[in-house]
């Protein structure tokens, strides 16, 4: 009796009686598989095995590109909030010193505004008392 091999069914097929629907694997006789196969309707295991190693290592392969792309910009990201927060950070800082600068400049002019007043206000009174002594003098 001849070697026997199987093979998968692309498709649904007929062979001695039996019908075989997509994804079944039938048991035949070498040479009928070989045919079957050269024709188009049966899938060699040992081709569909080999592909779908193939298949795997290539899923692999990009699944480990992935992971380092990720692992680059995850990186990459990292760098660019910190240079951000820096720039946050000093820009915070300024701001701060400008507007501290300005509020004592504001408070300086403020307190020499008030001791003019003061000080015009004290010689208006004293002007004043010294009308008032005049006048009753006279």
């Amino acid at each position: 009796m001849a070697d026997t091999v199987k093979g998968t069914a692309k498709s649904e097929i007929k062979l001695d009686g039996v019908v075989y629907k997509a994804g079944d694997t039938l048991e035949a006789p070498k040479a009928t598989i070989k045919r079957l196969i050269r024709i188009g309707v049966l899938e060699d295991p040992a081709v569909k095995a080999a592909a779908e190693k193939a298949a795997k290592a290539e899923t692999e392969a990009a699944e480990a590109q992935a992971k380092a792309i990720t692992d680059e910009a995850t990186a990459e990201a990292g760098k660019i909030v910190k240079a951000a927060e820096a720039q946050a950070k000093e820009l915070t800082d300024t701001a701060l010193t400008e507007a501290t600068a300005k509020a004592e400049k504001l408070v300086a002019d403020a307190e020499a505004q008030a001791a003019k007043i003061v000080k015009d206000a004290q010689e208006a009174a004293k002007k004043a008392s010294e009308t008032k002594t005049t006048a009753t003098t006279k």
